[in-house]
Order: C-alpha cells, then structure tokens, then sequence
C-alpha cells in the first residue's frame, strides 16, 4: 500500500460500510498517503493483515467476494500492468478496478472499470448484494489461464510461427 493507490476511492467503500480485508506491506513515502493510510486502515471494517506467504494470500482470496485493484491515474500505473487484477481473476473472483490502459487491454466483462469513487462503491456493493452464483468462479479461473506466462509465450510463438509461414507463402 502506497501512492500508487487511489484512497479516494478505498476510503469511500470504507465509508459505505462495507467490510474490507486489506493484505500487503505498506510502503508509503509521503507524509500524507501515511496520514490517510493510517485512518483507513484504523476504521472498524477495515481489517488488516500486512504483509503475508502466498498460501496464506491465496487461503483468504478463497473466502472474499470481489478482488479491488484501485490504482491512481497516475503516467507510471498507465505504463504498468497490475498482476492483482488477474490474481483475482486466478482465484475465481469478480474484480473492480480503475481505468487503466492495462484493464481496457484486458477486454472482459470480468473485470467492472470504475471512473469514481462513487462509481467504485456502486460497483463494489452490486457485487456482494448479487447472488454469488453469478459470478461462477470458474469462468474467471479460465479467463486467467488465457494470461499465464506460458500461454503468452505460446501464443508468441504461434504469432511468429505464422509470420514466418506467409512470408515463406509470398516468396
């Protein structure tokens, strides 16, 4: 948790209530993401585990609802590709995230793209008051495994492969 994270946007889902499991290390560096870090993560549904081994990550990602992927618009989270986002979808779970170019690139329902906090919460809250029968977990397990390392470098070498067998179709 650092300034790469929209507070707005988690201190508005505090706000409404709802109940938050935060897990990561902080690593804020500016007196006031320190200051508003502090405050939200003091609230009373906002429980925080730090920083945990993966198993015990994956353990708690297995009871939540909605993975949050709240990223600042900020030139660096537009240039990055937040891995949270399809470790959510990895662990069967419907995600909300900012709109980022990475998200877009994504291009799936899956994922909800908020332009707002009020947006977010809206977005957060459909999600848990559904039935959470219709966000079959299996359909974002699978939509994940189309971005494993190894499925990149697969469809690579398919893209390559038929680069290479029109050129050799032209000549």
């Amino acid at each position: 948790m650092n300034e790469r994270l929209d507070l707005s946007l988690l201190e508005a889902l505090q706000a409404s209530g709802t109940q938050l499991l935060v897990i990561g290390p902080r690593t804020e560096r500016d007196l006031e993401t320190g200051k508003r870090l502090d405050a939200f993560l003091a609230a009373n549904n906002v429980s925080w585990l730090g920083k945990l081994p993966y198993s015990d990550m994956q353990a708690h990602l297995g009871s939540a609802r909605v993975g949050l992927t709240p990223y600042r618009d900020t030139p660096f989270n537009r240039a990055a590709f937040p891995l949270k986002t399809l470790d959510y979808l990895a662990s069967g779970l419907p995600v909300v995230a900012t709109d980022l170019p990475s998200v877009r690139w994504l291009d799936t329902d899956l994922v909800s793209i908020s332009t707002g906090p009020s947006q977010f919460v809206e977005q957060v809250k459909q999600i848990l008051q559904a039935d959470p029968h219709a966000y079959p977990p299996a359909r974002y397990r699978d939509f994940a495994k189309r971005h494993t390392w190894d499925e990149r470098a697969a469809q690579l070498i398919r893209n390559i492969e038929g680069i290479s067998e029109h050129a050799n179709h032209t000549h």
